[in-house]
């Protein structure tokens, strides 16, 4: 492992461990996320994080350092999952008590209070096109599951994975080449299948920053 990726992998678990503990303290009643691991058989892995609670019907923090033959050797991704509202946050509400949210801005400003310059994130819920504009740089990849004006689907109870996480870190990274692929590959896959149920295209949004994936494409392995 090279001594970039270590630190990056090591500066986006203290980040991910920062937003679920953060996630966790406004949810309150002692309430934890649970962390499950997973491992490529082809190098790398992460870990979900998944809190299901009161506040937060449903929420979750993902973290993967993916790597091997067939995909290059990237920083890890930050993934948020949770429902989005038409304004552009990740707005969760229960009776009694206040709103929260997560909102573009706030997440971006979180980024740059942890001064990490390379960076790739992942927001799988409804209106998520919105976090683009806000987290857009040169070195930022934003991919979102939906765009600002349309929901995703399958975030329901009885699926462990949304479609757009299914697609993109299911089917797609394990073989892609490259982000731009795996995330062209998901979207495709996406549309397939919101077209045979029917449903109002989520139409998946990205942004690669040119710095960001010219470091990714020097990172591959060499022949």
């Amino acid at each position: 492992m090279t001594a970039f990726r270590s630190q990056i992998e090591e500066r986006f678990r203290e980040l991910r461990d920062r937003i679920v503990s953060g996630l966790e303290d406004l949810e309150g009643g002692g309430a934890r996320f649970r962390r499950t691991s997973w491992a490529r058989p082809g190098g790398g892995g992460g870990e979900m994080s998944e809190l299901r609670a009161e506040l937060f019907e449903k929420a979750g923090c993902n973290f993967s350092a993916v790597h091997g033959d067939r995909f290059p050797a990237a920083p890890p991704d930050l993934s948020l999952s949770s429902h989005g509202s038409e304004d552009g946050s990740i707005s969760i509400s229960n009776d009694g008590r206040s709103p929260a949210d997560l909102s573009a801005i706030d997440l971006a400003a979180m980024l740059r209070e942890a001064k990490i310059p390379w960076k790739v994130v992942v927001v799988s819920a409804c209106y998520s096109g919105a976090f683009i504009d806000a987290l857009r740089d040169e070195h930022t990849i934003v991919l979102t599951a939906a765009a600002a004006d349309r929901t995703s689907f399958g975030c329901g109870d009885d699926r462990d994975l949304t479609y757009f996480g299914e697609a993109f870190y299911q089917d797609a990274i394990p073989g892609a080449p490259t982000l731009r692929a795996a995330f062209e590959q998901a979207r495709e896959e996406i549309a397939a299948w919101e077209k045979k149920e029917q449903f109002v295209a989520s139409d998946p949004q990205a942004f690669f920053g040119a710095a960001m994936e010219k470091k990714l494409a020097g990172m591959e392995p060499k022949e």
